[in-house]
C-alpha cells in the first residue's frame, strides 16, 4: 500500500495506509452506495469523526479499523488500510458501547491533509 506520508494536500488514491495520518486530516470514502467523511482526531488510535452514509450529516466518534477484500469462495483478506474494491470497517461509539459499521465496496478515496 502507498503510504500517505508522501501524499500532497489532496490526492485521489486507490490505496491508503495509515502510517502518516495527522490530526485534522480528512479521508473521503466513496462507496457504491454512499459517501463518508472521516476527520482524524487521534491518528495513533485512528479515531475521528465519521459522517455520511446511514449516519447522514450527523458526525459520530469512530475508530477506523481497516478494510476487507472479499475473494473467491467466500474468503476475506483484512487490510490495515483502505483500498478501492474493499469494504471499510469502523467501530462507532453508540451509547455505552460500540457498533460496527461496514461500508459497501469502496469506489474512490480522497485524502486531504490540512
Amino acid at each position: 500500500m502507498d503510504n500517505i506520508e508522501g501524499a500532497s494536500s489532496e490526492d485521489t488514491a486507490k490505496e491508503l495506509s495509515f502510517g502518516g495520518l495527522r490530526p485534522a486530516d480528512e479521508i473521503m470514502i466513496q462507496t457504491g452506495n454512499s459517501l463518508y467523511s472521516f476527520s482524524v482526531t487521534d491518528p495513533t488510535e485512528r479515531r475521528g469523526i465519521l459522517s455520511g452514509g446511514a449516519l447522514e450529516e450527523c458526525g459520530v466518534t469512530a475508530s477506523l479499523i481497516g478494510s476487507f477484500v472479499e475473494g473467491e469462495a467466500d474468503s476475506c483478506t483484512f487490510l490495515s488500510g483502505l483500498k478501492t474494491g474493499a469494504r471499510a470497517l469502523f467501530y462507532i461509539e453508540f451509547g455505552q458501547g460500540l457498533k460496527r459499521l461496514l461500508t459497501s465496496a469502496i469506489t474512490d478515496l480522497i485524502y486531504v491533509r490540512l
